[in-house]
């Protein structure tokens, strides 16, 4: 069994390693259009608020079921 040192690349092992040198270049390129993009996105409500099942007094409303944004 011939014992290969890990800090040489052999040929056949370069063009990996070059693969993933420019992809991680790519990725590095567009990361700052990603996150303006998604900081453009519109926030979308999914969800009815919270205040749309509570009653005066502060209790849920009887039949009431599901996600509710408690953001409001």
């Amino acid at each position: 069994m011939q014992h290969v040192s890990p800090l040489v690349l052999r040929a056949d092992q370069t063009r990996p390693l070059h693969f993933y040198t420019r992809l991680l270049g790519l990725l590095l390129t567009l990361l700052p259009e990603l996150a303006q993009a998604q900081a453009q996105a519109p926030a979308t409500r999914t969800a009815p608020p919270v205040s749309t099942i509570l009653l005066p007094d502060g209790t849920v409303r009887t039949g009431a079921n599901g996600s509710f944004d408690a953001t409001d």
